[in-house]
């Protein structure tokens, strides 16, 4: 399975919308507590645009949910350019 990512625009991030994201993914997950390899990531410095990432183990629970706010697949980010923000911080190797 391939790491996913959503681009949230500079003007939706202004309106919050990447908080919202990160909320309803923490609630969707939140019941699976320690759950291997399921784990949202988002940028270290964010500038503009905001790009989340979620790790493949998010793809059978959720990524339905992140394909229909606009999620594509794409190669794991660079550890340095990214935090964690929900989930397993192991899911990033």
């Amino acid at each position: 399975m391939a790491w996913l990512k959503v681009k949230i625009s500079a003007e939706d991030v202004a309106k919050g919308l990447h908080t919202h994201l990160q909320e309803k993914f923490q609630a969707a997950t939140g019941r699976m507590r320690g759950a291997k390899d399921v784990a949202m990531f988002g940028p270290r410095d964010p500038a503009g645009e905001y790009v989340c990432y979620f790790s493949p183990g998010c793809v059978p629970l959720v990524g339905d949910f992140l394909k229909a706010r606009g999620a594509v697949e794409c190669e794991a980010p660079p550890s340095h350019e990214v935090r964690l923000l929900v989930g397993d911080a192991g899911a990033l190797k």
